[in-house]
């Protein structure tokens, strides 16, 4: 709950809180995966990046590692 209680005062807008819940109802209803609801909500975090490194291991998302080859 304290999650919930942070997320709302930092995004300080309550309409976006309200699409952040949708969103997150979406994933709970396993409509949307963790990729999804992360690249959904990110922008909300904006403010609280703390938050949304919260809401990353909770979900347990894990960020694909991007492998660039040097071309000589």
């Amino acid at each position: 709950m304290e999650f919930f209680d942070k997320t709302k005062r930092a995004f300080g807008n309550k309409a976006i809180y309200q699409e952040f819940l949708k969103i997150l109802n979406l994933f709970s209803q396993e409509i949307i995966d963790a990729k999804a609801l992360i690249e959904r909500t990110t922008p909300f975090f904006a403010r609280a990046p703390e938050l949304l490194d919260w809401l990353k291991k909770f979900v347990k998302y894990e960020e694909d590692e991007i492998i660039r080859k040097s071309i000589p």
